[in-house]
């Protein structure tokens, strides 16, 4: 993305040859975000019914769900882009699994 055309636009994350380079935002202020995902999973009823009741045969389905929706949603110990910086992050909420018609 180039600023040729515009000179009074300065992106912060682009170089002067517009190339994107890391900017360091550790003097900004503290500010709370939040994110959120869905998603739907539908299955067959008596599938569903077997997950509801704990009887499948691989075991608690919506307890690995949720333990798997914490742990994906936790920052990497090993930053997947090696310039990212690090974000506090404060907690992971995950509800709501089975519904009457699907997992969601």
């Amino acid at each position: 993305m180039s600023t040729a055309n515009n000179p009074d636009l300065h992106l912060t994350h682009l170089d002067e040859q517009g190339n994107a380079k890391m900017v360091d935002v550790g003097d900004k202020d503290v500010t709370s975000r939040e994110a959120v995902a869905r998603g739907h999973v539908s299955v067959q009823p008596e599938t569903l019914r077997l997950i509801k009741e704990g009887l499948m045969k691989k075991g608690d389905v919506l307890t690995i769900a949720q333990l798997a929706g914490s742990v994906f949603t936790h920052p990497p110990k090993r930053p997947v882009c090696p310039d990212k910086q690090a974000i506090p992050f404060t907690g992971t909420h995950i509800d709501d699994i089975a519904q009457d018609s699907a997992l969601v």
